[in-house]
């Protein structure tokens, strides 16, 4: 799994993008029923790596469009200081534009974050069954696989 070291060494991701990112994943994916919020597990830095890998820079694009929509929600408000229901409405009105470009943006994001909340991952080179899937009652792709404890 990613940490911010990691990502720093790779990536020129500003803290301020990244703390919208870790607030998108958790919009989200918020982590319900006793379930880790999406940033908990590092989905943050999973979907800043899929944005940087795509298109240098889109981190701080996105939140710079992030913020810029905020304001229609709250003047003064930058994305990370709304509640939760707030950055819902400020990630419709995004997907809901007339430009094929920004609802694909945010689809994208939404893709890469539930991927990054029910996949496999490896933690000390152990391959864990995420959490989630207890909820979902999915047992994973094959019954006789061996999984460590999440």
């Amino acid at each position: 799994m990613l940490d911010e070291a990691v990502l720093g060494k790779d990536f020129d991701v500003r803290p301020d993008a990244l703390a919208a990112l870790r607030a998108v994943v958790d919009v989200i994916a918020p982590g319900i029923g006793g379930l880790d919020r999406a940033s908990e597990r590092g989905v943050h830095l999973r979907l800043a790596q899929c944005l940087e890998l795509a298109q240098r820079g889109s981190t701080t694009l996105l939140a710079r469009m992030l913020d810029m929509y905020a304001r229609t929600v709250r003047p003064s408000a930058r994305f990370v200081e709304l509640v939760p229901d707030e950055q819902d409405q400020v990630l419709r009105a995004i997907a809901a534009e007339d430009l094929d470009e920004l609802r694909d943006l945010i689809d994208g994001v939404h893709v890469y974050t539930l991927n990054g909340y029910v996949t496999e991952w490896r933690r000390d080179g152990e391959l864990r069954r995420p959490p989630v899937w207890e909820v979902m009652g999915y047992h994973g792709p094959a019954a006789a696989h061996r999984w460590s404890d999440a």
